[in-house]
């Protein structure tokens, strides 16, 4: 897997999940699929749990690493 970054645009197709946090990130407060595929910012690099902090309609979200691919490749 290629290094993910903050500031790297990336690829998420459509039915992948995404997962929104409390500030304390400790359990989400909401989560979707995606209806078609993104292109995102990375704001956050992977944590943990292999999760990867996205800009998406005005906030950071979460989508699984393995979920995502680099300026779409």
């Amino acid at each position: 897997m290629h290094s993910l970054k903050p500031g790297h645009l990336v690829y998420i197709p459509s039915s992948v999940e995404l997962i929104k946090y409390n500030l304390n990130e400790d359990c989400p407060s909401d989560c979707m699929l995606t209806k078609q595929p993104l292109r995102v910012l990375i704001t956050r690099q992977s944590d943990k749990n292999k999760n990867v902090g996205i800009h998406y309609e005005g906030s950071t979200w979460y989508v699984r690493e393995t979920d995502i691919a680099n300026g779409g490749e």
